[in-house]
């Protein structure tokens, strides 16, 4: 099973997004028995399931990546199949994401902030952003100055910070009534001192067996999933073992703007339906409307804050203007009943 790409599209969180003929079902996997099926995402995909996905999230969201997910779920039911094998958590356990890279590499360049020759270590995290004009002396200065290595949530500070500009659309009414709240604080006070688990459904010796290597099997230099690519060396053709992991990343704000965008995308961007929400200003997220329309948002920042703009507005209309009243499943209806839960529910 897997999504991919059905056209080359442009702008999403700075990313890249690759012709689908480069992501063919089942590329690489030639010597391997298996009936591959595909779910192609366009940004009339997203767009149309948009609406969908949030109505399962119940809350806003700033990317649409839950709706590759989303369809990839649908695409395994409608197989038929109930059991499904994944490598899921691969990328926590072997420190595949390009955060655990960029983590490295930060604290590498703290430890002589005055050392150019390693600030370009930066440029070499994500060379397709690069590749589109991205980098440079405020790329550097912005990983580099976001929070402190002693700060606990130090690895993930640059990408909250980003985040945290959505802030910049709201109404000063609604800024003015969420106070003085410092979220990170309050996130740092509720850390734990140590760290006593991650749940999954990882058979527990790999999860053991992972957890006791040295950080250098796992991520040598900007090579991640170290020791699982030596061991799919006997396996795998050179080309698959040795290329970068590229993940698929949803197209963002480009998603909602052009032919073919959903009518409600309008209706929930209005200056009456933003004034009838009341969090976002009007005025901010005309000037918003008018980059994207014009093809002018191409940075996280502005990607996230339209997607968080909409989210808000479409998730307002389905869970507050609108009364909902929703009869609990009876416990002989369910597909799935854990068995712990049955005497609470019965």
């Amino acid at each position: 099973m897997a999504t991919t790409p059905a056209e080359e599209v442009g702008g999403d969180d700075e990313p890249v997004h690759r012709p689908a003929q480069s992501r063919k079902p089942g590329a690489g996997t030639a010597r391997f028995t298996a009936d591959f099926a595909t779910a192609a995402m366009n940004r009339d995909c997203i767009a149309s399931s948009f609406a969908d996905v949030l109505w399962h999230t119940e809350t806003p969201i700033l990317r649409t990546a839950p709706v590759p997910m989303y369809h990839l779920a649908k695409l395994t039911r409608e197989r038929g199949i109930k059991v499904v094998l994944t490598g899921e958590g691969a990328d926590e356990l072997f420190l595949g994401y390009d955060l655990f890279k960029e983590d490295s590499v930060r604290r590498f360049c703290l430890r002589r902030p005055e050392s150019t020759a390693r600030q370009r270590l930066l440029d070499r995290l994500y060379p397709e952003l690069i590749a589109r004009g991205r980098g440079g002396e405020f790329w550097r200065r912005f990983f580099l100055e976001s929070g402190s290595p002693s700060d606990p949530l130090f690895s993930h500070l640059p990408r909250f910070l980003l985040s945290a500009r959505v802030k910049d659309f709201y109404t000063s009414e609604f800024r003015a009534g969420m106070g003085s709240v410092d979220v990170l604080a309050e996130l740092r006070g509720s850390l734990p001192v140590r760290y006593f688990g991650w749940s999954s459904f990882l058979d527990h010796h790999l999860y053991e067996f992972a957890a006791s290597l040295p950080t250098g099997s796992r991520l040598r230099g900007l090579k991640e999933k170290e020791i699982l690519r030596r061991w799919a060396s006997r396996i795998l053709p050179l080309r698959i073992k040795e290329r970068r992991k590229q993940p698929y990343r949803a197209p963002d704000a480009t998603t909602f703007f052009g032919p073919g965008s959903p009518e409600w995308v309008g209706d929930a961007l209005s200056s009456d339906a933003l004034k009838k929400v009341g969090i976002f200003s009007p005025t901010a997220v005309a000037g918003l409307i008018r980059r994207c329309g014009a093809g002018f948002v191409t940075g996280f920042r502005e990607n996230q804050a339209l997607v968080g703009v909409l989210s808000t507005q479409l998730w307002h209309r389905k869970f507050i203007e609108t009364q909902y009243s929703v009869q609990p499943l009876a416990v002989s209806a369910a597909d799935v009943v854990l068995s712990e839960t049955i005497h609470a529910l019965s």
